[in-house]
């Protein structure tokens, strides 16, 4: 979601303003130039001008987290200073009560909290740089974050956020899920268990097995057999919180060919 409150009516004299200097500096004639202005005074180039503005406040790096009057007409509260390193994305964002957690990647995941108790002045009070990135983020105590994504080498885990100091967010465990997990892109996969415990599912893929082909393929010459199969194994990791850490608790795994 990118949100941003634009004058329409501001947006469009500096547009106005700005094409037509343009026009000026290029020595364009005066009857080109008034051709042009007639044109600029439509309805539309206030909605051209704030387009181009949106456009332009969502292609920025950096990112901010906007409070809104949600009992009024949606007025901005306050907002945070901008975050994130240049080119870094959005990946994963979470709030909690009066605190928020966020993520942003290019080649290593910054997490953020985020303090919301004054909504006038909401800031970011920590952040914490690691390998990969966390695109799911859950909160399981007062105190306790477990992320879920893309670890340094690529395959899904899941990680532990102790940021019982906010200002200091601490790693404390990292337990690889498989190869991939659905989890990372659909928070519909994570179960809560109870108890300190919940269950997602991963997927991990094998080397290559010895029999059969894959497929056989026939044509003019006759048939060949091609492919090579490959071992695919389907997981449900039950991960539980143990004494402030994140443990693996059982695995359950079902192996297919592919």
């Amino acid at each position: 979601l990118f949100a941003t409150k634009i004058d329409p009516r501001a947006a469009g004299a500096a547009y106005k303003a700005r094409i037509l200097a343009d026009a000026h500096a290029r020595g364009r004639a005066p009857e080109a130039i008034a051709v042009m202005q007639e044109e600029l005074d439509s309805p539309c180039t206030e909605e051209i001008a704030a387009f181009d503005l949106f456009i332009d406040y969502a292609a920025q790096d950096a990112w901010e987290i906007v409070v809104f009057d949600t009992e009024g007409s949606l007025d901005v509260v306050g907002s945070t200073a901008r975050f994130g390193l240049p080119g870094e994305s959005l990946f994963g964002i979470r709030f909690d009560g009066t605190t928020a957690y966020a993520v942003t990647f290019l080649q290593t995941d910054p997490f953020y909290v985020i303090d919301l108790s004054d909504p006038a002045a909401p800031r970011v009070v920590g952040e914490l740089k690691l390998p990969g990135f966390s695109a799911y983020l859950h909160p399981v105590s007062a105190t306790e974050v477990v992320g879920f994504g893309p670890d340094e080498s690529g395959r899904a885990s899941a990680k532990l956020f102790n940021v019982s100091d906010p200002a200091a967010p601490v790693l404390v465990d990292s337990i690889v899920l498989g190869d991939e997990s659905p989890v990372t892109y659909d928070h519909h996969a994570f179960v809560n268990l109870g108890g300190g415990r919940f269950a997602v599912p991963a997927t991990s893929w094998g080397g290559p097995m010895a029999g059969p082909a894959v497929d056989v393929v026939c044509g003019v010459a006759g048939c060949e057999e091609i492919g090579v199969p490959y071992e695919v194994r389907s997981d449900v990791v039950v991960l539980a919180m143990s004494g402030g850490r994140l443990v693996e608790d059982q695995r359950f795994s079902v192996t297919a060919t592919e």
